[in-house]
């Protein structure tokens, strides 16, 4: 599961280095010549000559910041995390409020199996993070609490990266999330986090498998409202599907059932509107 998010950064590593943006310069005229020619290298496949440049810049600029990434990104595509995470942090200490930083730490650190210091460092950078930085390291972060145990942090955080929908993560939260709430007992199944994954699954097309995580969470929670719409919305979407009438018609009425006890708890509510029009397209009981 944690390739292809490296290679996606890698990916949008090597478009960022051909498009050419802007970066950070250095101020040593020295370093900055040797990381140009580290850029030129890695450019060109040679990746260890790139990797010998780019620490004589930072010998000759310690404040380089740009230098540490560049390394440290090289060193963990190339799955030398040992050798990543001594840059990284260095890279941290220089510019600790640097969001790309941070983020391929919390990736290294879990790439070394140091699950709680990933949990450690991911919660300590979260509130500097961007939100492509933010989706990838709530992915990691939630995998890191799954290794430890912590399942229900881990469906918050990978819900997190599920939704964000930013930095190639998003497709895979979804499945770590559904593999964690499953083996999650159902009596420390939070409604509020069950809510999230039977939307999410909706919003993914996953009818069929959001369909049960809603009947349970409104048998179990009969007063939270917006269950009872998306579990509406779901039979609607499900009902879809089928060719027989009158397996459509169950599927339909099941719809017009939830949508009605959405609308008698949340008159006023926010999907009230909606569940209300959808009601007059509904066959009656």
């Amino acid at each position: 599961m944690q390739r292809p998010v490296v290679w996606a950064l890698f990916v949008l590593w090597a478009v960022l280095l051909v498009a050419g943006p802007a970066l950070s310069q250095s101020t040593v005229p020295l370093a900055q010549q040797l990381f140009d020619q580290a850029r030129q290298a890695q450019s060109e496949g040679d990746a260890q000559k790139a990797i010998d440049l780019y620490r004589r810049a930072i010998e000759a600029d310690p404040q380089f910041v740009e230098a540490y990434l560049k390394l440290g990104e090289l060193l963990a595509v190339l799955d030398r995390f040992e050798e990543a995470k001594a840059v990284f942090q260095k890279a941290r200490e220089v510019a600790p409020r640097r969001s790309d930083v941070r983020a391929w730490l919390v990736y290294v650190l879990f790439q070394l199996d140091e699950y709680q210091g990933t949990v450690e460092e991911g919660s300590e950078a979260r509130p500097l993070l961007s939100p492509i930085d933010l989706a990838t390291v709530s992915y990691y972060v939630g995998l890191a609490h799954d290794r430890l145990g912590n399942l229900e942090e881990a469906m918050r955080w990978l819900i997190v990266a599920a939704t964000i929908g930013a930095g190639g993560v998003s497709g895979l939260a979804d499945t770590v999330l559904i593999e964690v709430y499953r083996r999650l007992p159902a009596e420390r199944r939070e409604p509020e986090l069950t809510l999230r994954v039977g939307v999410l699954l909706f919003e993914r097309g996953r009818y069929v498998e959001a369909l049960p995580v809603l009947q349970a969470l409104t048998t179990e929670q009969p007063r939270l409202a917006p269950a009872f719409y998306w579990l509406g919305l779901t039979n609607m979407r499900i009902a879809e599907g089928f060719s027989s009438p009158e397996v459509r018609r169950r599927y339909l009425q099941d719809a017009r059932g939830a949508l009605a006890r959405y609308v008698e708890l949340a008159p006023d509510g926010e999907f009230a509107a909606e569940a209300r029009r959808l009601l007059q397209t509904l066959p009656s009981p």
